[in-house]
């Protein structure tokens, strides 16, 4: 659960146990292995993951790499997925240049070869990617909203959803006056979210 969702669980169902796996079902860290940074500075290669849907909101993330080449900071952008507004997202990528469409596969390799996750979704429950980003030691660019927030490694622009103030943060973080939030990597394993549910469900079994 998110912490919207564990505030409605305890709002509605106050006298039930809960256990709230701040990672979910966490992963498994040898498939996601810790890489690196990406050292070249410039050009700066980010990386968008999801279904391409109106909630995704994939235009948010070529018009945050519009605004940023128009500032100076030149970006590379990788983009993975397919989904309803691929059309649309074609056509934009047509007039641009410095951003790939890749479909549907392996997230790793583009992960391990990116500076940074951009994340434009209006609301997630907790994406996979955003876990995914962390683990291999990447952080992440997202709107202050539910799901997001409550994720590692993730930087959260304003909660309205605003393009500009998004690569507003991406600037202040290439300049050194943003920091992502520290984790422990460890707690992403999916074997700690397994022992707290074992340990959970004996409590309640006692």
């Amino acid at each position: 659960m998110n912490s919207e969702d564990r505030e409605w669980f305890s709002a509605n169902a106050p006298e039930k146990p809960q256990l709230f796996l701040r990672y979910g079902i966490g992963l498994d860290l040898s498939v996601w292995p810790q890489t690196k940074p990406y050292t070249p500075r410039e050009p700066m290669r980010l990386i968008w993951v999801g279904a391409m849907t109106p909630r995704k909101r994939p235009m948010d993330a070529l018009e945050i790499v519009e605004d940023l080449n128009k500032r100076g900071l030149f970006v590379e952008l990788d983009m993975l997925g397919d989904g309803v507004l691929l059309p649309l997202v074609q056509q934009k990528v047509q007039q641009m240049s410095g951003v790939q469409l890749h479909g549907q596969t392996n997230v790793l390799p583009h992960l391990q070869r990116a500076h940074a996750l951009l994340h434009t979704a209006e609301w997630e429950g907790l994406p996979r990617v955003l876990l995914e980003a962390a683990a291999v030691g990447r952080p992440s660019f997202g709107y202050n909203v539910k799901g997001v927030r409550d994720a590692p490694g993730v930087l959260v622009g304003d909660s309205a959803g605003t393009p500009a103030k998004l690569a507003d943060l991406v600037i202040r973080w290439v300049n050194g006056y943003a920091k992502e939030p520290s984790f422990k990597r460890s707690d992403l394993e999916w074997t700690t979210a397994q022992d707290r549910v074992f340990n959970f469900l004996a409590q309640i079994a006692e």
